[in-house]
Formats: C-alpha cells, structure tokens, sequence
C-alpha cells in the first residue's frame, strides 16, 4: 500500500501559478464523425437496472443495482448468464454500488466500492466454479465517489475536496453549492506515458496532466464548453445549464476513450452520445456517433475493434417499461 501516491484530481484543477500561463488551450474538431451501424445484442435485462460492463476474454461482467447481487457474469459467445454474485450491502463481505475501474496496468477486473474506502477484484474459483468478490486493497484517503477514479502501478488517481480554487473557472458560480458534483470528472491515466486524462462531466473539455500535476492542456470541443451562471442560481439551476459533458472512460496504452453526452434536461433526455478516442497528447483520432441511448461504463477491445456498452430503452404500453441490453457495437 505504501508505493502508492494518492493523486488527487482536484488539485489538478486549481489555479497552479506555475503552469497557469503556459497552459495551450486547443480546439477539437468533431463535426466528422463515423456514425456507428446498429449493435449486436448480446443479453436484454428485463429486471435489473445495468449500468456497467467490463469484458475479459469470452466473459462480460455486467453492473447493476437494486437486486441483491451486484454483478452479473455473461458468456458473450454463447449468450448466456454464467452467474450473477457479488452481494449487495454494507457487510464486510458486501460491495456497495461499486464502480469499474479500466486500469491499464492491471489485468484482474477492479472494482472501487467508494463507501467502504477500498478496491475489489473479481476472482475466479476454479474448485467452486465461480466468480467471488474479494478485497484487492483499502485507502486511508477519502476519494469522492461522484466521478471515476483510476490506479497504475504506482499511482491512485483519484478525488478530493479542499478549500481551494477549481480550474476551469466558472464566472459568478454560487460558492455555496456542491462542487463534488459540479467538478466531477472521469479520469484516464498512463503512467508509462506520465499522463493523466480528465473528461469534465459538466464541461464540454478534457484535460491533460502530467503525473506531477502539471496541467499541459486543455482542449474543448464546443463554444459553450464553459456555462455560465448567475451567483444567486441554486444546485437544479445550475446542472440544467451545462448542456455538453464527459461521463465515462476508459484508458488503453495507446488511447484514451471517453464517452461524451449533450443532454436536454427540459425533455430529461440525453441527445446525443458520442465515443472520443484521443491519443494522450490529447489529438484526436476518431469520433464516433452512438445513434441509441447508452450508459455506463463501456468497454474497448481494441484487439476486435469493439465497444462493449449497456443500451437502454424504453418500452411503451408494455408490463416492461425499461429494458437494457448488453450490447457492441463495432469500431473502425
């Protein structure tokens, strides 16, 4: 435990007068964009609200909540539920709403249980014939759970709230109100590259840091990339306001994928979804156009050209109102 160094992301977003100049502000052009043909179906939940996937070799892993199993093991070949396990609670055993972690250095599947300060993994037992839950380690450290978190080899990459500045500015903004949420990011980190990667939920731009802290750059995608506020506005007001954002990542050696959203809060729509694959210098190799509504955390299999991602839907004037696929769709 002690070779890790705990990474903070907030303090990459304060206002750093030693790079604060420097930074290069840079325009990414995403208006050509490789619209995505219709998935191939791999499982429907009819039952089970999923929001997560992560894949290791035939098996895909899915995330859910309210049930009381948190995890559900599918065989992407055969179609088929292998097991679903990993008790939902508060016991020393249970996991509590956790989150995928797409670590590069790690081949086992982490897991972030962010209530109970620690890191999982998923393990199999070959003399049970089943996937377990098991402790990978704990942190002392308070990491929020509202954004992602990521771990290398060496380093935590993760988030806390101190009583500082926040980068990017936003003019006028109620100090009063939760910057947890507002500030929340996902994080994609490289440390053989010495680059961290932090798409900005509520900001149509991303981030590139060295593993020192040092912001190198800052790209946007949109003349709104930054909303403005009035200092009277409340919490709603304000989230109704930022319209473009980074929800998910996902970190390979070569790339760094995030999945951006443009919402519609009056309709509580999302509008547009879009896969971003950027090299970590931040330029852009593809843009990709999802044409269904998609959550969650997604998996690349960069080997197949795949993305592995949790389709939802509505059903009208039917005993089932929602339904969510485990679904791919395949990349160029």
């Amino acid at each position: 435990m002690n070779r890790y160094h705990y990474f903070f992301t907030l303090f990459l977003y304060l206002f750093s007068c030693k790079n604060n100049e420097d930074v290069v502000m840079s325009y990414v052009d995403v208006s050509q964009t490789i619209t995505l043909n219709s998935p191939g179906v791999l499982f429907t939940f009819e039952d089970k609200f999923s929001f997560g996937v992560s894949v290791r070799d035939t098996v895909a892993f899915v995330m859910q909540i309210k049930t009381d199993t948190c995890l559900t093991a599918i065989n992407i070949k055969d179609k088929a539920i292998i097991q679903s396990f990993g008790t939902s609670g508060h016991g020393p055993n249970d996991v509590n709403m956790p989150t995928f972690i797409s670590s590069i250095d790690h081949s086992d599947i982490l897991l972030q249980d962010g209530i109970a300060n620690r890191f999982n993994k998923i393990e199999f037992n070959p003399s049970l014939n089943q996937y377990t839950v098991s402790k990978y380690m704990t942190y002392s450290h308070k990491i929020f759970r509202s954004g992602e978190t990521n771990i290398s080899q060496n380093f935590i990459s993760g988030r806390t709230v101190i009583d500082v500045d926040y980068y990017p500015p936003i003019k006028n903004l109620n100090k009063r109100l939760d910057f947890n949420y507002i500030y929340a990011p996902s994080i994609a980190l490289n440390e053989g590259k010495n680059r961290i990667i932090i798409g900005m939920f509520h900001f149509d731009i991303f981030q590139i840091y060295d593993l020192s802290g040092n912001r190198l750059k800052t790209c946007y995608l949109s003349d709104k990339c930054i909303p403005e506020f009035y200092k009277s506005e409340d919490q709603e007001t304000v989230m109704q306001k930022c319209e473009m954002g980074f929800i998910r990542s996902f970190s390979t050696k070569d790339y760094c994928y995030f999945l951006r959203i443009a919402r519609d809060f009056p309709n509580n729509k999302t509008k547009l979804h879009m896969l971003i694959q950027t090299d970590w210098e931040g330029e852009l190799i593809n843009a990709y156009y999802i044409p269904d509504e998609v959550l969650g955390h997604f998996f690349i299999d960069e080997q197949n050209k795949k993305m592995y991602i949790i389709r939802h839907s509505i059903v009208q004037e039917s005993a089932v109102n929602e339904i969510f696929e485990l679904v791919s769709y395949q990349l160029q």
